[in-house]
């Protein structure tokens, strides 16, 4: 039957394997996990998962196509991101409703607040993006280091002394609306935000 393979980081996926010839080009794990055993002495059966590694021909396949699929998705989105002039988002600053292009609302952000996600042409799913800062701005948690306040108030004064009016590039949370993380394995929009043409808007 089918047999089920864990990929790192977060893939599972099934292929027809033949058993007998599994462990020329796998690696097994043993995972011991609770059982229903109500007799804490009696041991729990370990399970058996099998892994591919970077060096297998069948694993480089399997990443390249999950790595190919995910890329081309996320590029469709970024193309009509590109052409859409009626976004509209109300600001994670101010009451006023921002309506336009992905530029426009870097623009107000980073004008009139001295805020920015990054450059337009480096973000993806930008409206998902401003609603999950929201989120957190609404549960009063600080956009840089995830501490969380008592109220809104306090954020805004934390994040204005301390200087955390910016998004952290180590928070891997942020990651999704980057498109460099979906462009080259290996890298991050970290490489990005010490660039100062790719975070401030001209």
């Amino acid at each position: 039957g089918p047999l089920w393979l864990v990929l790192t980081p977060i893939h599972q996926i099934s292929l027809n394997i033949c058993s007998e010839n599994i462990c020329e080009y796998l690696h097994g794990i043993n995972v011991h996990k609770k059982g229903e055993i109500e007799d804490k002495n009696v041991p729990d059966a370990p399970e058996l998962y099998y892994m591919l590694n970077d060096t297998s021909p069948e694993d480089k396949a399997i990443r390249y196509k999950i790595y190919s699929d995910k890329l081309e998705s996320v590029l469709k989105q970024q193309q009509i991101e590109r052409s859409q002039t009626n976004m509209r988002v109300q600001c994670l600053f101010c009451p006023e409703t921002i309506a336009g292009s992905r530029f426009t609302i870097s623009e107000h952000l980073y004008k009139e607040h001295s805020f920015t996600i990054g450059h337009p042409d480096n973000v993806v799913y930008t409206i998902e993006f401003i609603e999950h800062l929201r989120r957190k701005m609404t549960k009063s948690e600080c956009l840089y280091c995830d501490k969380t306040f008592r109220d809104y108030k306090t954020l805004r004064e934390h994040m204005r002394k301390k200087l955390h009016k910016k998004l952290n590039s180590s928070n891997t949370e942020f990651d999704k609306y980057y498109i460099i993380n979906y462009r080259e394995f290996g890298k991050t929009w970290k490489h990005l935000s010490n660039d100062t043409e790719d975070t401030e808007i001209k």
